[in-house]
């Protein structure tokens, strides 16, 4: 948006670390990066040149956490200032951008290219997602790489449904001759 920076975030689990571990060392490493958070984003572009192509972006996703809660406050009918109705419309630049927003409760929005991507996918990442934070609510026990990112009934589908190849063929034959 116009009054905000983007700073790049790579997270990856290391093998054997638990939640509370994972959360804690990406929380230290985000204290530790603060004094670099309002490096203009043309910088951090041109400070990663050497290790990108010409033309090539730094990254094509984005995960956006609106905490301040805009609508309430519009619509206070208490305040000096209130905005009855507004619409908006967001151009996503990324090919993919997650929007986590704190007000009343938390929402999550996909917004994606649709040139990158088809109604369908997005609504299975977004079940898929849905299933991920599922299972750290409700396994907070659980290792990252031990949360399940499919459905019972995918699984299902993949281990057993497309694995069921069992067909009629010529005995007799071998695998050469059958072709």
């Amino acid at each position: 948006g116009l009054f905000i920076n983007t700073v790049p975030l790579r997270a990856r689990t290391e093998p054997g670390e638990d939640w509370p571990v994972f959360l804690d060392r990406i929380n230290n490493h985000l204290a530790a990066v603060e004094k670099y958070e309002n490096t203009p984003l043309v910088d951090i572009y041109s400070y990663c040149r050497q290790s990108t192509q010409v033309g090539e972006e730094l990254f094509d996703t984005l995960v956006s956490m609106e905490n301040y809660p805009l609508d309430t406050y519009l619509r206070d009918p208490g305040s000096h200032l209130s905005i009855q109705s507004y619409e908006m419309e967001e151009k996503p630049h990324y090919d993919l951008t997650l929007v986590i927003s704190a007000a009343e409760g938390i929402d999550f929005d996909f917004i994606y290219q649709d040139t990158s991507f088809d109604k369908e996918t997005i609504a299975r990442l977004a079940h898929h997602f849905s299933t991920i934070l599922k299972g750290i609510v409700e396994n907070v026990e659980k290792r990252p790489q031990e949360i399940e990112i499919l459905s019972e009934e995918e699984k299902r589908q993949l281990l057993v449904d497309f694995n069921r190849t069992d067909a009629n063929y010529p005995k007799g034959k071998t695998i050469y001759r059958l072709f």
